[in-house]
């Protein structure tokens, strides 16, 4: 399968805004509140992260009984295969905040449980709240369809190797251990379906 683009990036953490409906999930408090440890949690995530992303644009294929092809081989996925209905092409992409955020995590478990909590916390909002970045970026004016990560709905995990290898996401430091869990701990993997002009 041709690849239609390819590319990698880096947008500076100061750049991102935290989406505060995340981060107030994240940490399980209403909406607004915040206090001197939340405050500090956010500058520390903003002063470490290092968000780099990689992405590709590829044809999408579809078969019958869920079968999908997107760029990074054949797989069966009835939730992908309706989320791309309508689409020509998608964008697969990996994002990361870096390992440094990983021993910001770890520092603070040595310090405080609580702290630690508050930076995974705010540290995921911000990873989400960077995905959300790198979706519009890519978007350019296109309409797209909502992302959709492996782990989601009956999307696999076991397509991450394979995901990850054809975006090259080695390139900004992401790889993959025998659980199929990503590292850095704070990286994003997506499909996210690029709608054929009659459908737009």
């Amino acid at each position: 399968m041709s690849i239609l683009q390819k590319g990698l990036g880096e947008i500076p953490a100061k750049d991102i805004v935290m989406d505060p409906f995340e981060a107030a999930r994240r940490l399980g408090v209403a909406r607004g509140y915040t206090d001197e440890a939340i405050e500090e949690g956010i500058r520390q995530v903003k002063e470490t992260a290092r968000c780099r992303y990689c992405y590709m644009l590829t044809p999408v294929f579809l078969g019958e009984s869920g079968r999908c092809d997107v760029g990074f081989g054949q797989f069966i996925s009835f939730d992908l295969s309706k989320n791309l209905q309508n689409c020509t092409s998608a964008y697969v992409f990996a994002v990361t905040l870096g390992a440094g955020i990983d021993r910001l995590i770890a520092r603070q478990k040595v310090i405080s449980r609580a702290k630690m909590f508050i930076v995974d916390a705010l540290s995921s909002a911000f990873a989400e709240s960077f995905c959300d970045a790198v979706d519009c970026l890519l978007r350019e004016g296109k309409k797209c369809r909502p992302r959709f990560s492996p782990g989601y709905g009956d999307l696999p995990l076991n397509v991450q190797p394979q995901l990850l290898r054809a975006v090259e996401a080695s390139k900004i430091g992401i790889a993959l251990n025998d659980s199929l869990l990503m590292s850095p701990w704070k990286s994003i993997t997506a499909v996210m379906g690029v709608l054929d002009e009659d459908n737009r």
